[in-house]
């Protein structure tokens, strides 16, 4: 039996269409299914990332991708395996993975789950490059949305609740959905795809 739920996120005027899951199957359809709807652009295609932990210390939880208005969070702690479908996505070179922070992401993907990620593209660094301004580097998430897409962005302060506790309350998947697609957004608007790596 699958585990998973579906929700509807609104951030200002996008619908997000958002899959909680810990099913593997469930984890290959997502990555079938953006890749079919993307596939005039899959040479190109620009991937918001990000993960959670329960604390400092502790393996990734969750792993969040968005492309579009499509987001997966995966719960990486709940699920029985992880299937090379999933791990030819996130080292598939044509894939550009967007992120605040997503070095630092990345590692600790493949150091907890042996997920590598291939092609990553922080988001601080990108900004800074292409509006002049080496000061967005120090920037927190909500500078960066408010800067590069001009809008208010308050991510609720959540970080080290227990993201490995199954059924995510409403408001956690709104967090981990939110960053995932302002990650998207913010590369798609920087052109992040054209970034040589």
């Amino acid at each position: 039996m699958f585990t998973f739920t579906r929700h509807v996120v609104d951030f200002y005027t996008a619908r997000v269409k958002t899959l909680d899951t810990d099913e593997p199957l469930l984890v290959i359809w997502w990555v079938h299914h953006v890749s079919s709807l993307h596939r005039m652009r899959l040479h190109k295609l620009i991937v918001g990332l990000d993960v959670n932990c329960c604390s400092g210390g502790d393996p990734v939880a969750t792993l969040q991708l968005c492309v579009d208005r499509n987001c997966l969070l995966f719960q990486l702690l709940q699920a029985r395996t992880v299937l090379d479908s999933l791990r030819a996505f996130l080292r598939d070179f044509n894939n550009t993975f967007v992120g605040v922070g997503i070095c630092s992401s990345s590692f600790a993907l493949d150091r907890d789950h042996g997920l590598g990620v291939l092609r990553t593209i922080d988001l601080h660094e990108l900004a800074a490059a292409g509006f002049g301004n080496t000061l967005l580097r120090g920037t927190g998430p909500a500078g960066l949305v408010r800067r590069v897409l001009d809008r208010e962005y308050k991510p609720v302060v959540i970080l080290w609740r227990r993201w490995d506790a199954g059924t995510l309350p409403l408001d956690m998947v709104r967090y981990a959905c939110f960053d995932a697609y302002v990650c998207f957004e913010m590369g798609r608007e920087m052109g992040a795809h054209r970034v040589m790596v």
